[in-house]
């Protein structure tokens, strides 16, 4: 058996012998006609490939929400309102923007037991910094606010020592994201002495 087998495989072994022999001797007076063509059809592909891509990253950019400028904001109002996941507690929030491109202020108004203290009404002053929009300012029952944010990007969000927390607590915003249409974020409450944390979201639109 192992004797026909070796017969097999040499009879194939001379059939493709053949068959390369007569494709090495034939004309190829066509070979650099074929080559061009095959190179000019690998030059076109990776040409569409590249457009392709190109087409992808500018759809890829284009879906990125972009957050208004500070001078947009002039005149926008965002109502909705806040719940705290941990306690079930809920309020009205809203947010009104009176800005330029140099700055402005943006009035919040939080109702319910905010921080499980009282709610209210509260100026925070807006300034520029580079392509941010910043508020540094004690803002009353929210106390000391440090607020950045970039388009729709939160950079720096801290609320610190909130009367109705105490000393050592500290609230700060996640999941920020605001394209002039929608603010929504999270507010994660850190207790002072350890006491524990929560966590509450805002959700609105605007116009």
């Amino acid at each position: 058996m192992r004797i026909h087998g070796l017969k097999i495989t040499l009879v194939g072994v001379t059939a493709m012998t053949l068959m390369l022999g007569a494709a090495c001797s034939s004309d190829d007076s066509g070979d650099t006609e074929d080559e061009s063509t095959a190179a000019a059809t690998a030059t076109e592909a990776m040409t569409e490939t590249a457009t392709a891509t190109e087409a992808m990253t500018e759809t890829a950019a284009a879906a990125t929400p972009e957050g208004p400028s500070v001078a947009d904001l002039d005149g926008l109002v965002c109502s909705g309102g806040w719940t705290n996941q941990t306690f079930g507690s809920t309020g009205d929030f809203s947010a009104s923007f009176a800005t330029s491109a140099s700055g402005g202020s943006v009035t919040l108004e939080l109702g319910g037991n905010v921080f499980g203290g009282q709610g209210g009404t509260v100026e925070a002053p807006l300034t520029v910094d580079g392509d941010s929009t910043v508020i540094n300012a004690d803002l009353d029952f929210l106390c000391l606010a440090k607020l950045a944010f970039d388009g729709a990007n939160a950079l720096e969000t801290i609320l610190e020592s909130p009367p109705a927390l105490g000393d050592g607590s500290k609230a700060t915003i996640t999941d920020f994201s605001f394209d002039g249409k929608s603010l929504n974020f999270g507010v994660d409450i850190e207790f002072a002495n350890n006491g524990g944390t929560a966590r509450s979201v805002v959700e609105s639109t605007c116009s």
